[in-house]
């Protein structure tokens, strides 16, 4: 998550919004955006996705595709519709 939100935001400029529910994986990402120095493009968020309801031009799943289908038997972007 912190590499994928790192590298957009630098590629691309794009401000980030990156979920987690991992404390492990919230506290890599936020070091790594620290020292990359994009606390001012990517936001690292310790929430379920399942309570976001912001609004937001692209979305991007990083390996929560599996979990999902096993959990509810639908992937998870067919809760999302488009624009």
């Amino acid at each position: 998550m912190g590499r994928f939100a790192e590298y957009v935001a630098k590629s691309v400029g794009a401000n980030v919004r990156a979920l987690t529910i991992s404390q492990e994986q919230f506290d890599y990402a936020r070091e790594r955006i620290h020292k990359a120095g994009l606390n001012d493009k990517v936001e690292v968020v310790f929430q379920d996705y399942r309570d976001e309801n912001g609004v937001f031009d692209r979305i991007a799943s990083i390996e929560m595709f599996e979990p999902s289908v096993k959990n509810t038997g639908r992937p998870t972007s067919a809760n999302c519709r488009s624009a």
